[in-house]
């Protein structure tokens, strides 16, 4: 009775004409506590859920001050370990893990006995499923099947083109119908989506002071990456000299969807070099390559940002912009040349959509990210695993979720995913249908005995490469001389410690709120490392940077919500949050530059062949003989491969390629001719002495140790 002579007053109060009615929707919205959706926030516009500000660690000063003491004391603990990992005192570091489990236990206390100064996930009030287009659901189903077989049986083309662009087109209609993407205003009238967007973007660069640091971080990202690219490649090796092939095959008329020679052998990267390729003349092929992968790690970045925006708040996510723009690990990721450089843009933004689409129930966006994960696998073999990371997300979806959502309903989402990711990789998968086992030979070499024989059990060897990978981001990685740096952390020294501050909050957030995205991103940063724990056959190569490149986005979100914590917890003014901000960041900026153009730099050129300095060989013989002067590379055994020195030239990869059978070919031709060589080919110096016995040896001294090569000079008849 109670209750229901409590809505009559509320009625009344509404009707009345000495109330507006935006006074009686707030006292609805205050009292009747009764209501199911009481308490719930709406989130149905494009910005991410309301922050919750808490009024700082304590009530009082004196116990602000003291958790503050805390606090320091429990990141203190943090670097010391890390100073212990990073430079490698004692084997056995017991004392880096005492030190570091001392940390992390008391950074878990602060986290959990207070309400941090960062926003969480507030509740999400469930939607009413908008109608689904069946009809055009059936459509794209059958016509994705016809486009499989007419790809399997033609191959690349037009008309396939097209066929497949309409079926996956049908399938968005189907999944975007219903009032998909619409909103509406205070006064109930529809708003369309992009001026929600709009509106969002103008409230977010407002802060002048916030719009300042956004251009500062551009500018030191773009420099940072324009600095290091000038020094890339430092050598080119036989693996990046098959993406310059790839790319001049594709150029040259070549529409092949497999590229076994190659490292990643997915067509979609290569493509991409290929298109920006044709802005450039050919003598400038890697500087296009450095563009185009300048373009798409920017595009990364942006939707990086988009994601940390979503899941955290601005200052998160532009100081993950920093972290991932100057980390060595990314750039190195990005610029060496094997084509993977569509991983980053592709996942980041296939994850951005993924969670927007669960948070904000927007069934477009879980097509959305279908789509981009379905092209992902045209780019690289980690996207295999997104259904089953869309499985996992999607089950913690629902079971944080229960009340609102019903079980069919999140079964139907995810079938959506999974069918859009098929119809979108139907060409590819009808390409790899045709001869499987060039595609999966480098996944069952690593997983099975199909290469060398199994030491022990596998499923103890993947346990124990996955508790390894784990490490890998405080301790050390196994990672090649060419996109890493091996025996050392994933992350810089600062970026290190607070990646495990940012987790420790986040574990403390998910254990005492029990918000879903973070346990699900959690999950998805464990997942992302299996694909460098498969390595079961070859357990040395684990933990590989590149094939745990996707752990990459997580480590940096938790790294930036550690250095804003860190500056909102020491810094007791707004000025001092600045300087701990700035000091942190020109720490970090200093030590991947050194990482950068130091480390790696050195490693690289010790490990591979000089064919830099050839090609400077080349190039000034050229230039002092005149046009009809030619060089060439006599190929030797583990030597330097003859078709990067070309490359380097700013020549055709096989154009300095010459057989000492075919040099008798050569000798009527006009010009001076230069012939390079490795110091004990010993034959092919006694052959030219025979045929050109007039030419003058000699040795270049190369720049770094037991990397001179021998010049054998034949002047112009």
């Amino acid at each position: 009775m109670q209750e229901k002579q409590d809505q009559q007053d509320l009625r009344e109060l509404s009707e009345s004409r000495e109330f507006d009615p935006r006074v009686s929707e707030y006292l609805k919205e205050k009292l009747c506590f009764w209501r199911k959706d009481f308490g719930v926030v709406s989130t149905d516009g494009e910005e991410r859920l309301d922050e919750q500000v808490s009024s700082g660690p304590a009530e009082t000063p004196d116990r602000r001050e003291q958790w503050r003491k805390i606090f320091f004391a429990g990141f203190v603990f943090v670097l010391i370990a890390q100073i212990i990992f990073e430079f490698k005192l004692g084997n056995p570091p017991w004392l880096g893990i005492l030190f570091g489990l001392a940390g992390l236990v008391t950074l878990f206390f602060v986290f959990y006995s207070n309400d941090i100064a960062l926003p969480g996930c507030a509740a999400v009030a469930s939607k009413k499923a908008a109608p689904f287009n069946y009809l055009a659901l059936t459509g794209a189903v059958l016509i994705s099947v016809f486009s499989f077989f007419l790809w399997r049986n033609s191959g690349f083309g037009l008309m396939q083109v097209l066929v497949w662009l309409v079926s996956i087109a049908l399938l968005g209609y189907a999944s975007f119908s219903g009032g998909e993407g619409k909103q509406a205003d205070a006064e109930g009238e529809p708003v369309l989506s992009h001026q929600v967007k709009w509106k969002s973007w103008r409230e977010l660069f407002a802060d002048k002071h916030y719009l300042t640091v956004c251009v500062l971080v551009i500018v030191l990202v773009l420099l940072f990456q324009i600095l290091f690219i000038r020094k890339t490649p430092v050598e080119l090796v036989s693996q990046q000299v098959e993406v310059f092939l790839a790319v001049d095959e594709i150029v040259g008329g070549s529409r092949a969807m497999l590229f076994p020679r190659n490292v990643v052998s997915e067509p979609l990267g290569y493509y991409w070099l290929a298109l920006i390729s044709r802005l450039f003349p050919a003598s400038m092929r890697i500087c296009a390559f450095h563009v185009a992968n300048i373009l798409s790690f920017c595009l990364g970045l942006a939707f990086l940002f988009r994601l940390a925006k979503l899941l955290f708040d601005k200052w998160v996510a532009i100081v993950a912009v920093f972290l991932f723009g100057v980390g060595f690990w990314p750039i190195l990721q990005n610029t060496a040349l094997l084509g993977s450089s569509l991983v980053f843009p592709l996942l980041s933004t296939a994850l951005f959509y993924l969670f927007r689409g669960l948070l904000r129930e927007k069934r477009g966006d879980i097509f959305l990210f279908g789509v981009i994960s379905g092209l992902g696998l045209f780019a690289n073999k980690l996207f295999l695993m997104m259904p089953i990371m869309t499985l996992l997300v999607v089950l913690i979806w629902l079971i944080f979720t229960r009340k609102q959502n019903r079980i069919l309903r999140v079964l139907a989402w995810f079938g959506l995913a999974v069918l859009t990711m098929v119809v979108v990789a139907g060409p590819f998968m009808a390409t790899v249908s045709q001869n499987p086992t060039v595609s999966l030979e480098p996944i069952f070499s690593r997983i099975s005995d199909l290469e060398v024989n199994i030491e022990g059990h596998a499923f103890v060897i993947f346990a124990k490469n996955l508790f390894q990978a784990m490490g890998m981001l405080n301790w050390s990685n196994r990672s090649g001389w060419v996109d890493g740096i091996a025996n050392r952390p994933a992350l810089d020294l600062l970026s290190a410690v607070f990646f495990l501050i940012g987790l420790v909050w986040l574990i403390a957030r998910a254990v005492k709120e029990k918000a879903w995205p973070y346990i699900a991103l959690f999950v998805t940063g464990i997942l992302f490392l299996v694909p460098s724990a498969l390595s079961i056959a070859f357990p040395l190569e684990n933990p590989s940077l590149s094939r745990a490149y996707g752990m990459a986005i997580p480590a940096m979100f938790l790294a930036a919500v550690g250095l804003v914590l860190v500056a909102k917890w020491l810094g007791r003014s707004k000025y001092t949050r600045i300087v701990i901000s700035v000091v942190c960041a020109f720490v970090i900026i200093f030590f991947n530059y050194q990482l950068l153009h130091g480390v790696y730099v050195d490693n690289y050129r010790q490990n591979a062949w000089n064919a830099r300095e050839m090609s400077e060989t080349v190039m000034k013989f050229e230039q002092n003989y005149g046009e009809d002067a030619r060089a060439w590379v006599l190929g030797y055994p583990h030597w330097v491969d003859e078709r990067a020195v070309a490359i380097m030239a700013g020549k055709a990869p096989n154009s300095l390629l010459l057989n000492l059978d075919d040099i008798h070919g050569i000798v009527n031709q006009p010009g001076a001719k230069l012939f390079i060589m490795h110091l004990e080919a010993n034959d092919s110096l006694n052959t030219l002495k025979t045929v050109f016995p007039n030419g003058v040896e000699s040795m270049v001294a190369s720049e770094l140790e037991n990397k001179n090569y021998r010049i054998y000079f034949v002047p112009e008849n």
